[in-house]
């Protein structure tokens, strides 16, 4: 589902169950809608664990591919996984955000009593995993999608967010340059030209020696 379509999907629910003249605050309402979150949180739940489970049975071992990550002081590294690997950090970081947002959802309605936002979260949950290319990998068997995946946590973002280009795989993969050797030719030129300077003050030096010696 496009990022467009799907950042205004659930806010034109909750309009419309508005202009409905639905009352949230009713308690047969307001129980069927905690039902309906309950139901859509188990759901998603469930295929999470289906996730797991199919990766860690189906997960590819061979293929390898490079990911630029930050360490701990903030500063971006290159490193080498292998498909498995790198679906198995994307579910943890899936399954972090997905428990985040059940905690954050439910504080907020039981503390102010919020129920638009067990709307909003009960036709989000499903939606971004269904549209998460792990769910498309494992769930529905598109095996072709392409990795590192496209960071779609924030819908607005990545409506304006370049294409990145594609990983490439490690094995018979040609490209072995880095950009240091480039940074270290540019850096080149500047030490010399520095260093170039050096001997002419030495020289100017020389030429008062000599010319103090000449008047003596």
């Amino acid at each position: 589902m496009a990022p467009s379509v799907k950042m205004f999907l659930a806010p034109a629910l909750i309009m419309g169950l508005k202009a409905m003249k639905v009352d949230f605050a009713a308690p047969e309402n307001l129980l069927v809608i905690r039902g309906v979150y309950g139901v859509s949180v188990v759901a998603v739940f469930l295929a999470y664990l289906a996730i797991a489970y199919k990766l860690s049975t189906t997960g590819d071992m061979q293929k390898k591919l490079k990911v630029k990550e930050k360490n701990v002081s903030g500063q971006e590294i290159e490193t080498v996984l292998t498909y498995a690997a790198y679906d198995q950090k994307e579910l943890q970081k899936l399954a972090i955000q997905f428990l985040m947002g059940v905690g954050m959802t439910v504080f907020i309605h039981y503390k102010w009593n919020v129920v638009p936002a067990l709307i909003l979260q009960a036709v989000m949950g499903p939606v971004n995993l269904t549209d998460h290319a792990l769910a498309k990998i494992y769930l529905f068997g598109k095996k072709e999608t392409k990795r590192p995946f496209k960071d779609e946590s924030n819908p607005l973002a990545a409506m304006f967010k370049p294409p990145e280009p594609a990983a490439e795989e490690v094995e018979g993969s040609p490209e072995a340059e880095t950009t240091t050797p480039a940074v270290e030719a540019s850096a080149a030129p500047k030490s010399s030209s520095k260093d170039s300077k050096i001997p002419q003050k030495d020289s100017k030096v020389l030429r008062l020696d000599t010319d103090t010696r000449k008047r003596k």
